[in-house]
């Protein structure tokens, strides 16, 4: 085969229509083996007959391809003074080469088909046009290989790739982010060959991985070599029947061309091993097989069959077998919603790029099987691979863990195309390479049960592409799986939609939503077709996890398990994609522009329910909570309680229930309870022995925790592991403990304000109504004044919505208040405080009891109209460092906010004073607990500090930086600590918000409204 000049191997191609030359069609994943056994066992990272080439290869890299050496694929050529690079790997993350971040602009100048332009002058491109990465690597063959054909397997690479085998040229492709393969034979030889490959970070492909991540280069998958009978099979798929209980499986072969006489044959084996079915059938020709009420496939019992395919001889002897999982299940989608084996399933979906903080996209299967663990113990039952198909080990593991699949082409045009008709659009130039896309995403996948739906790409546009797209997969896709791609619902078997409102959904079922883009864009008839459609509907993304965010996730699930035409959606992201960076001796996690990388889009990279390693961030508990499949409510006596199944398969005896009765917090009691079987979808009341004696005792506020325990193992968790808990509030009330008899205060009035004073120590009320110093029994409790405090550290959120700047006049509402007026109240004083900047007014009135304790009442009157938002009611308390000890009753033990509260349960919770709080990859606004009756610090003396509710509970955070600290840092590093601990006693916070974070507020009922009066109050206790 003649090699085009255009791939002479100094250039990549720029040509859309040149994507590849002698790139071999797709096929299913599995392996060739030479018998059944190993057909059997084999799973892509284990089988029979692999050569693989991984480890240290040598590389050159150039910021140009004219720096690139010359025919450095000639096996005379010299690369002594090369380096090393991993395989799999990636450049930059090894000192060659910078990363970019980039949203959806393009890193390189604009100019589709062309990528070599020059770029504005500080873009990381005008010095690094087209990085260039040569490698050499040499390998043997096995002797066994001899009369073989002979394949180079690559799974994965970030650019366009061109390889050489002895100096031959042997495939060019792009579109990478499925295999590369080619035959290899005709360039062997004996002994040592040598493998050269060239990857250009940017081609004309590029065009069409425009996608929200770090652009990175290099072999970022394994290279392998595999080798097969002169006449083989080369693909093969089963499509399922499903009617009456039985299953027909529809099989087809395709082989290249061997002896007339050869025939195929396919044996299907049950889960527990024993042979279901089998049958015979001629080469190029479709079979049938019939099993009578099989055991199916779901989510939740991920029942795997194994099919296996072996090529005959015309003397029945097997010449090469294939095996691989076969998961048997029914998806349907129509107007009632999205249905697995009949039953509706809710789609509890997250987007999942390939990252790891340290590797890239260079993910070991450790990485991706930990990671997948997570996502299903999050009770999370869908991965959305955002933006392209990911490596052939995801599908095999989520076939295994039930983890359903939106599977998803490599097709983004985003800085170009986004609800444009612009590329690819109409342009038949661009048409035959999405179709390749398209297509070999879906051959290669379309035998994975996981897989349940394909997506047509992301981001990129509208146009007669995507249409044509649809009818490819279908083409290649005999059970005919639902299609979606929210940029163009026509297209699709769904309508969807790119982070829409929980108000947006119920206009939307009412017909009289608005469609549009993230940015205001106006939708199109051609785009979405004839509105209302009547088609399912799926928010592809929404939830948008940036920062300290994810207010409104319980809301969303509200509405969605209200409606049957609300399928689902997937969160955006799972992982922050962050990168790993050297600083000042430390590793820390990078964004975008911390590697001088222009353009950029700063810490939008961190967006996810776990950061770049994996570790939680608090809002990922708000998702496990509000997704879990299960549910309880009081019943109608005391001790009964109702079970709901939420679950799509199981049933309530898969766990045992452990019940805990709080009084006051305390546990008083405990037990474990044996569910009955209630089915998915229903409901029963049970009595937990003992839960009603013991509610008899309860002389306080009574809380009923129950903790769900998975009775047996499954491949996401074991057995006793806690799958989720539920509370239930049963009566009676928190009571606030006397305040000890007034003693004899002495009070004084001096220039800096009032004192008062017992044989315990004394208080000082400075001129503005501050409790500006507390000394008790010989010890300070305050390093400096209490303030009255308006003001929290942006969170990703409210920047996007420009809080900073609408809501200014409140930064320094409190710390700048004045006091208008002081008044002798008995033993105490009545202050009021004028607020600068807002208008307002607060009152502030002090009670001291004597022997170190005080209480205060805070009332804020209504401010003027056209007054902002208010960030916080509350007051800052800055603390002696040493109070790092911090024990609470109320909402816990994670954090919590009005928006953003469900997987806060009601306890006595401990923590020190750094575990409370969590920096998030840009430092915001963090460790916030609602609901608090009491909140107790100590130090290490002893010493302790109490405040408790007066009325109304209180929310509280405990911080070992000021919020400023917090404010003025870029990264958690620069966070400087204040020496001190600040405690806020606050009424609350406005709500997190994060239905998106580039401009959606928090929702009205979430926020903290000028125009009303707010009061609020506590008692402080020395101890």
């Amino acid at each position: 085969m003649t090699l085009p000049p255009a791939l002479d191997g100094r250039l990549p191609s720029e040509d859309p229509l040149l994507f590849a030359w002698n790139r071999l069609p797709p096929r299913c994943a599995p392996w060739s083996c030479p018998d059944r056994a190993g057909a059997l066992r084999a799973s892509h990272d284990c089988a029979p007959g692999l050569v693989r080439l991984d480890g240290a290869w040598r590389a050159h890299w150039a910021p140009r391809p004219d720096d690139a050496p010359a025919a450095f694929w000639d096996p005379a050529a010299d690369d002594a003074g090369w380096r090393t690079l991993p395989v799999p790997g990636l450049a930059e993350l090894h000192g060659l080469g910078t990363p970019i971040y980039s949203n959806y602009v393009y890193p390189f100048r604009c100019d589709p088909p062309r990528v070599m332009g020059e770029p504005p002058a500080d873009w990381t491109s005008a010095r690094e046009r087209n990085p260039t990465l040569s490698y050499r690597r040499t390998f043997t063959v096995p002797e066994a290989w001899a009369g073989r054909r002979v394949f180079l397997h690559v799974a994965g690479v970030r650019g366009a790739l061109q390889a050489w085998v002895n100096g031959v040229p042997v495939v060019y492709a792009e579109g990478n982010h499925t295999a590369v393969e080619c035959e290899v034979g005709a360039a062997l030889r004996p002994g040592a060959n040598l493998l050269a490959v060239r990857v250009w970070r940017y081609c004309a492909g590029s065009y069409l991985e425009d996608q929200d991540m770090w652009r990175l280069t290099g072999l970022h998958r394994e290279v392998l070599l595999w080798s097969a009978p002169a006449g083989h099979l080369w693909d093969w798929q089963v499509a399922q029947e499903h009617a009456d209980g039985g299953v027909r499986l529809h099989w087809s072969a395709d082989a290249t061309a061997g002896d007339p006489g050869r025939r195929v044959r396919l044996s299907v084996f049950a889960p527990g091993g024993a042979l279901a079915a089998s049958g015979e059938g001629a080469l190029g020709a479709a079979g049938s097989l019939a099993l009578e009420a099989p055991p199916l496939w779901s989510h939740e019992r991920p029942l795997l069959h194994r099919a296996l395919i072996e090529l005959l001889d015309a003397d029945g002897r097997v010449l090469e077998a294939r095996g691989r999982d076969l998961g048997l299940r029914r998806v349907e989608l129509g107007a009632d919603g999205f249905r697995l084996n009949g039953r509706a399933l809710k789609l509890q979906g997250v987007n999942r790029h390939e990252h790891h903080g340290s590797r890239g996209a260079a993910l070991t299967a450790a990485d991706t099987r930990d990671e997948l663990r997570a996502i299903r113990r999050a009770h999370c039952t869908l991965v959305r691979t955002s933006h392209y198909p990911n490596h052939p080990r995801m599908y095999e593991l989520c076939d295994r863990l039930g983890l359903l699949v939106m599977d998803e082409a490599d097709v983004e045009s985003h800085g170009l195309s986004y609800h444009r008709r612009e590329l690819p659009g109409d342009r038949p130039e661009w048409l035959p390479a999405c179709l390749d896309r398209m297509r070999r995403m879906v051959v290669r996948d379309r035998g994975h049960a996981c897989v349940v739906a394909w997506s047509l790409g992301n981001e990129a546009g509208y146009g007669s592409a995507f249409p044509a797209m649809a009818a490819a997969a279908r083409a290649e896709d005999r059970e005919r799986r639902p299609l979606h791609y929210a940029d163009m619902n026509l297209a699709a078997d769904m309508d969807s939609q790119t982070y829409p409102t929980v108000p947006w959904l119920r206009q939307h079922l009412a017909g009289r939503a608005v469609r549009k883009g993230e940015q205001g864009q106006v939708s199109h008839a051609a785009q979405h077709g004839p509105y209302p459609s009547g088609k399912p509907f799926f928010m592809n993304e929404y939830a948008h996890a940036r920062g300290n965010s994810l207010g409104n996730f319980a809301e969303y699930w509200q509405v969605m398990r209200a409606h049957d035409r609300l399928i689902g959606g997937a969160v955006w992201v799972w992982r922050d994609l962050s990168l790993e960076r050297g600083e000042d001796g430390r590793l820390v996690a990078a964004q975008g522009g911390d590697f001088g990388d222009r353009p950029n889009d700063g810490d939008f990279c961190d967006c996810g329910l776990v950061d770049a390693w994996g570790r939680p961030h608090p809002h990922l508990h708000e998702v496990v909570r509000v997704q879990q499949p299960f549910a309880a409510e009081a019943g109608d006596a005391p001790g009964r309680v109702v079970l709901l199944n939420r679950h799509h398969d199981l049933a309530l005896d898969a766990y045992q229930l452990c019940w805990r009765l709080l009084d006051d917090g305390l546990a008083l009691a405990d037990g474990v309870c044996d569910p009955p079987a209630v089915p998915p979808g229903g409901r029963a009341a049970v009595e937990p022995p003992g839960l009603a004696e013991a509610l008899a005792r309860c002389r306080g506020e009574r809380v009923l925790r129950l903790a769900w325990h998975a009775r047996d193992d499954h491949a996401w968790a074991d057995a006793g592991d806690e799958a989720g808990w539920d509370e239930l509030p049963l009566g009676g009330a928190w009571t606030l403990p006397a305040a000890p008899a007034t003693g004899a205060l002495a009070a004084a009035e001096h220039d800096g304000g009032v004192e008062f004073s017992d044989r315990d120590g004394r208080l000082v009320i400075d001129r503005h109504g501050r409790l500006a110093a507390w000394e008790h029994r010989g010890g300070a409790l305050l390093a400096a004044p209490m303030a009255l405090d308006f003001w929290r550290a942006p969170t990703s959120a409210d920047r996007g919505w420009r809080m900073p700047a609408e809501c200014a006049p409140w930064r320094d509402a409190g710390g700048s208040a004045t006091a208008l007026a002081c008044t002798r109240a008995g033993d105490g004083l009545d202050c009021t405080l004028e607020l600068p900047g807002v208008g307002g007014r607060a009152h502030l009135a002090w009670r001291f009891h004597g022997s170190g304790c005080l209480d205060l009442t805070v009332t804020l009157d209504p401010c003027p109209a056209g007054t902002p938002v208010i960030p916080r009611l509350g007051t800052a308390w800055t603390l002696p460092a040493g109070f790092r000890h911090v024990s609470w009753y109320g909402r816990g033990p994670h954090e919590s906010y009005r928006d953003r509260e469900a997987a806060a349960g009601l306890g006595i919770w401990q923590a020190t004073v750094e575990d409370w709080n969590h920096l998030h990859p840009r430092p915001q606004e963090t460790g916030n607990r609602r609901g608090v009756r009491w909140i107790e610090l100590a130090d290490a003396h002893g010493r302790r500090l109490r405040a408790e509710a007066l009325g109304a509970p209180l929310e509280v955070s405990a911080r070992p930086w000021t919020r400023a600290a917090l404010e003025a840092a870029a990264t958690p590093q620069q966070v400087v600590p204040a020496g001190a601990t600040i405690l806020n006693l606050d009424l609350g916070q406005m709500g997190l918000g994060g239905d998106c974070t580039w401009g959606e507020r928090p929702y009205p009922e979430h926020r903290l409204d000028p125009a009303r009066g707010w009061s609020w109050g506590f008692r402080l206790r020395a101890c």
